[in-house]
Formats: structure tokens, sequence, C-alpha cells
């Protein structure tokens, strides 16, 4: 039996801010959020052709599907703009097996990318 393995990477919870939690909480993520069954952080699915809106101007929407981008925009426009670079700078760094963020109080702190104390 061969098994289906998927790539995570792990980023501290101390990435995102408080408000930003309360909106994973909340379902306001766009895709599949499942809050960890410690309670102390969250199982977010990312793909690396999601487009995260780094601004809420024109300029970011990037996907050729206007109406799917102002959504996406619409949705994400509520999270820190600190919790969508998190994204970006991952996307950036990630191949295409890699389908899940794993938010972790005791995770990687990534010096590159902002800290909050919550």
């Amino acid at each position: 039996m061969k098994l289906e393995i998927e790539k995570a990477v792990v980023v501290s919870t101390s990435h995102i801010t408080y408000q930003d939690s309360l909106l994973l909480n909340s379902d306001m993520y766009p895709y599949t959020c499942v809050k960890r069954p410690d309670g102390y952080g969250y199982f977010l699915h990312f793909t690396k052709d999601v487009n995260v809106p780094l601004s809420n101007s024109e300029e970011f929407i990037l996907d050729k599907d206007k109406d799917k981008d102002k959504e996406l925009e619409s949705q994400f426009k509520e999270f820190s703009l600190a919790f969508r670079r998190m994204l970006f700078e991952i996307q950036k760094r990630m191949d295409d097996s890699l389908s899940w963020i794993i938010l972790d109080r005791d995770g990687t702190v990534y010096p590159e990318l902002e800290t909050f104390d919550w």
C-alpha cells in the first residue's frame, strides 16, 4: 500500500495578530481552516496558485477571473497585512507539493516575518 503524504510548513502563531486568530476562528479564511485539537493553532489549506492580495487595490489582482479575485480580496482584506505578507512569503518559497500551513504556538519563528505578542 502506497500512502499519500502531503507536506506542510510550520509557522509560529506569533506571526499573526490576535485579530487574525479571531478571524480564523470565525471561518473568515477563504479556504479550509481547522483549529488544532489542542487549541493552540490552526491548519490552513494553502497552495501555490492562491492569489494573496497584499493591498486592497485593483493592481494586486492577478487572476484573469476578476469576479473570483474580488471575492478573495474581500475575504482576505479583513486579515492583517502581516498575515497576508506571511502567506505571500511562504508562497514564494514553496514547491508544488506543499498544501498546508500549520500555525502552532510552538512553531518556528522566522526573523523575516513580523511578530506579535498576544
